[in-house]
């Protein structure tokens, strides 16, 4: 056998103990053409896993291991619409507390419908009509009364080598994870549902062994193998669109703003200052439009318009095109900013914007920009792995020790001596580490997709009620998604309230977008200490 078709990541929640490149680098060395990431219930580790398969030249398949309470089976994609499939059936089995297999079959039991299913969940298998499945022949997973079942159904049998880890002395930490999983103990923990002591990786000559009784079962498992590739799968940066126009009229209509701020920016420029500025945003728009962000652009300022204390901060404050839809409000021109360090040709990567709002009314914003954006938009992740201190702290729950006592030897780590219970915790705890424990949301980032964004990803509802897409920031911009950052910033809910405080006092009637810093009565003013709650300098 010559594939692996069922292999977990450490981005396997709970679920596996080893990070992609390492399964390929030992699919490599067992000269393997093909292995399948099948993390379960998700896809997040996917864009990773594609980029490390060039490296070691072993053929990346994409796919996920769905264990639900109504059923259990493993999905590969087959092409672009199987994915938007797959992606589709999580996303609504992660929102839908009552989802039923039902509700699986109506969206995955399609004729080419470009996923292929293998399990070993009888009621499943006889439930699919019109997709291609397979019976799932694990190692330790079935019996010959099984096989003879599949015959009769005639449903195809599958050599299968389920991989949660990859050496064999890995399985005790392996159980500690299920533990963990399951908030249990060691002595607890149920082993026996959908992982045993055979969810190694075993080398070609191995399973060819075992399977020898079965060669049509092996003889599928490549077959499949040869039949599965993400040739498809593209992370060239995906346009979010902007109101339904192409990408050419974008450009116009991004070309005709900026051009209509530039009296309300530069009013008072000399004819010098004023052909810099018109030099410098041809060379901007140039290169915005060859790399097609005409339509961010314009979507990132209706984000900012959607408040009147924002600003736009970092590298994108060297773009002209920026300061003129009043995203950034630091003049480039003036200040020298070079747009190349924000955005060039060259450069692979796309803009990074981040926005700063008032703290107090970010969330309102977000809640605009979803409604805008309906089903086109989500959060970016974090991923929270399984680290130092909090893999310590799992670790000794599931050995039974205490919460009082666990807390008392972290906080003395280092400056106590251990006994044999503690170092052997120590021990299992770095072999637990760089897990997937859980996603959080990402401190702002934003997506906008052109088409309903769980075509692209996953999609899943934090504890506050917003969507946030699998994959973190990384994997994010990996796989072309395009992030704008949504941050709270309490210096510009303080200026707004002391803005809003003058006006209503009748002592002066500011616009905060307007106002100019860099004038030389404030500068002077600043110095003496004339302005209230500003810091000396």
């Amino acid at each position: 056998m010559k594939a692996y078709l069922n292999a977990h990541s450490n981005f396997s929640p709970m679920g596996g103990l080893d990070t992609p490149e390492r399964l390929l680098e030992k699919a490599q060395t067992y000269g393997a053409k093909a292995l399948a990431l099948t993390d379960t219930n998700g896809l997040y580790g996917i864009p990773e896993f594609i980029a490390q398969a060039k490296r070691f030249k072993v053929k990346p398949i994409i796919g996920a291991e769905i264990r639900h309470q109504h059923f259990h089976f493993t999905a590969l994609v087959k092409n672009k619409s199987g994915y938007q499939s797959l992606c589709l059936f999580l996303t609504q089995m992660k929102q839908s507390p009552n989802f039923s297999l039902q509700d699986a079959l109506a969206i995955l039991d399609v004729p080419d419908g470009g996923l292929i299913f293998f399990s070993r969940h009888k009621i499943f298998l006889e439930a699919i009509k019109n997709a291609p499945i397979y019976f799932e022949m694990s190692r330790g997973f079935f019996s010959h009364k099984d096989v003879q079942w599949a015959r009769q159904q005639n449903i195809p049998l599958l050599a299968n080598n389920k991989i949660h880890y990859i050496e064999k002395e890995k399985a005790p930490y392996y159980k500690i994870l299920r533990a963990i999983d399951g908030n249990t103990t060691l002595s607890q923990v149920d082993m026996s549902a959908y992982h045993n002591e055979h969810c190694r990786m075993f080398s070609p000559g191995e399973l060819e062994n075992y399977f020898a009784p079965y060669p049509d079962a092996i003889k599928n498992s490549e077959q499949l193998a040869e039949q599965l590739s993400p040739d498809w799968f593209n992370n060239t940066p995906i346009m979010p669109g902007h109101n339904g126009l192409p990408e050419s009229r974008c450009v116009e209509i991004l070309r005709e703003k900026c051009e209509k701020n530039i009296p309300l920016r530069y009013g008072s420029a000399d004819k010098e200052t004023l052909e810099k500025t018109r030099e410098r945003l041809d060379y901007e728009l140039e290169v915005i439009a060859h790399k097609n962000f005409s339509s961010y652009f314009l979507n990132v300022e209706e984000m900012a318009a959607l408040c009147e204390y924002t600003c736009g901060r970092g590298s994108s404050a060297a773009s002209l095109v920026n300061y003129l839809l009043r995203i950034t409000h630091v003049d480039p021109i003036a200040e020298n900013l070079l747009f190349d360090r924000f955005m060039n040709v060259d450069r692979s990567d796309p803009p990074d914007i981040d926005v700063d709002f008032p703290w107090d009314q970010r969330d309102d914003v977000l809640d605009a920009i979803f409604e805008k954006y309906q089903g086109r938009a989500a959060m970016v992740a974090n991923h929270n792995f399984l680290r130092d201190r909090s893999a310590l702290r799992e670790v000794a729950k599931v050995f039974g020790i205490k919460e009082d006592e666990i807390s008392h030897t972290l906080d003395r780590l280092g400056r106590i001596e251990l006994s044999q219970t503690w170092l052997k915790i120590l021990h299992c705890a770095s072999m637990v580490e760089g897990v997937l424990r859980h996603l959080s949301v990402h401190c702002g980032g934003v997506i906008v997709t052109p088409e309903r964004i769980d075509s692209y990803v996953p999609v899943e509802i934090s504890a506050k009620g917003l969507p946030v897409i699998q994959w973190e920031k990384d994997q994010t911009e990996m796989a072309g998604l395009i992030k704008t950052d949504i941050l709270g910033n309490r210096g510009l809910a303080v200026i707004r309230d002391v803005i809003n405080s003058l006006r209503m006092e009748g002592r002066a009637n500011l616009c905060y977008q307007n106002m100019d810093a860099q004038n030389d009565q404030n500068q002077r003013d600043l110095y003496k200490r004339k302005h209230r709650g500003s810091y000396p300098l």
